[in-house]
């Protein structure tokens, strides 16, 4: 989902992957098990309390520093981002289970990104440009195109397929769904090579 798809209410706009995270964490409290201690899987942690007091105090911190009315306003979306989506992946994550069905997704997604990141690289257009918030045509560095998916910016698509292959490697390890793992792996090293081996920083001359 893009930047591009969004609401636009009384001056705000509510983005639909914001839409989404709000969604998933209504769903995961009305699923809650009437025997349930917590909504959250061991309980509220001291993990818990730090992420949540590093993401307060970010935004705190962003708002004195502008003291404006946007400021205020984009950081309700920054805390509505990361605090809710944090607790909507605490409350729907509760055992291995879950996280390996999280990690299946993400394999299917990093295939759907490395399809659309080499068709930016073959014929210079990004496909999610359509459903809008992303630019037609890629960016260029030293002449070299920095495909970017569905992402907001090329760095972090190859930061995605990075971080996300030993996730994938886990998949194998575990010995689920062998073939997921393979196509997420590859998929992963795809997104990596066109951001960090092909146009991610000047080359030396």
């Amino acid at each position: 989902v893009t930047q591009g798809q969004q609401l636009y209410v009384a001056g705000v706009h509510l983005f639909v992957n914001r839409l989404l995270v709000l969604g998933a964490l209504i769903r995961g409290l009305i699923s809650r098990e009437p025997n349930q201690r917590s909504v959250f899987a061991g309980g509220w942690t001291s993990i818990d309390t730090a992420s949540v007091c590093y993401m307060v105090i970010v935004a705190m911190a962003t708002t004195l520093q502008f003291m404006t009315v946007p400021a205020i306003v984009n950081q309700v979306g920054y805390l509505w981002d990361f605090v809710l989506g944090y607790f909507a992946l605490r409350v729907l994550i509760r055992d291995e289970r879950d996280a390996i069905l999280a990690i299946q997704c993400c394999a299917g997604l990093a295939l759907i990104f490395a399809i659309t990141m080499t068709i930016e690289q073959q014929r210079d257009v990004n496909l999610f440009s359509q459903l809008g918030g992303i630019l037609a045509k890629p960016e260029l560095r030293e002449g070299k195109i920095r495909s970017q998916g569905a992402f907001q910016h090329a760095l972090t698509a190859g930061t995605f397929g990075a971080t996300a292959i030993p996730l994938f490697v886990l998949l194998w390890k575990k010995r689920v769904t062998k073939w997921l793992s393979a196509i997420g792996i590859v998929s992963g090293i795809v997104m990596a090579v066109y951001q960090f081996l092909c146009a991610s920083s000047p080359q030396k001359r």
